[in-house]
């Protein structure tokens, strides 16, 4: 069993299926608008769906839905500074929506912030409890930032959710072994040896020889993981 933890963000990144309009009782034209912009969307048109999703919102600038799925848009260029702009914005007009919050936290994860995406990641999965990409992607913020007790707390008690899932033991098992914990750190990356040829094993051993500065191999097993 293979999997790649590396492309875990892009299963949650549900930002590229625009929302369902939520109809306004006096507000045909963003209606129409609105309609248009997700037409534009679902046809790959995203700059075509931006200037409709802005044309909409300058007729109800607080409706979430346009928002989300216009820093849906702007995710998918790759503009995420313009998409956290508008997810935050449609958290504002919408608080409790988790698949916002989601988003927006896999905004911050895709510019390399996982400062900004940990408190948005702990709000999502304490409002959804079997998040499961959710809970792996705020590991790998953990692991980005350092915090390699914060990775054990969060997915030790977790095991059985998770099952034999390789990005699961990749990280566990590295946060356990910066922690000192050598044994069960060691098992958790026996897991992922054990598996055979997997995008973790080579990043495993891309890790190692970075720690060792022996960058040509390093190159190697990273593209192998790639």
């Amino acid at each position: 069993k293979t999997v790649n933890w590396l492309a875990i963000a892009l299963v949650a990144l549900l930002a590229g299926a625009p929302a369902g309009a939520q109809t306004p009782p006096d507000s045909k034209d963003f209606d129409r608008l609105f309609s248009r912009a997700m037409e534009l969307h679902q046809a790959g048109d995203l700059l075509g769906a931006i200037d409709s999703y802005k044309a909409a919102l300058a007729i109800l600038p607080d409706r979430a839905d346009a928002l989300s799925n216009l820093g849906a848009a702007y995710a998918k260029l790759g503009q995420y500074n313009d998409a956290v702009q508008q997810y935050d914005a449609a958290l504002k007009a919408d608080p409790d929506n988790t698949q916002i919050r989601m988003n927006l936290a896999l905004a911050y994860y895709k510019s390399a912030r996982p400062g900004d995406a940990i408190p948005q990641l702990k709000r999502v999965v304490s409002s959804d409890p079997q998040a499961k990409a959710a809970y792996l992607i705020l590991a790998d913020c953990y692991l980005q930032a350092g915090q390699y007790q914060d990775v054990a707390s969060l997915l030790q008690p977790r095991e059985s959710m998770f099952g034999e899932d390789l990005a699961f033991a990749f990280m566990l098992g590295t946060a356990l072994l910066q922690t000192g914990n050598t044994a069960d750190g060691q098992r958790y990356v026996d897991r992922v040896f054990g598996a055979g040829e997997s995008a973790e094993g080579h990043l495993l051993m891309g890790m190692a020889y970075l720690g060792q500065q022996n960058y040509r191999e390093a190159k190697d097993e990273l593209e192998k993981a790639v």
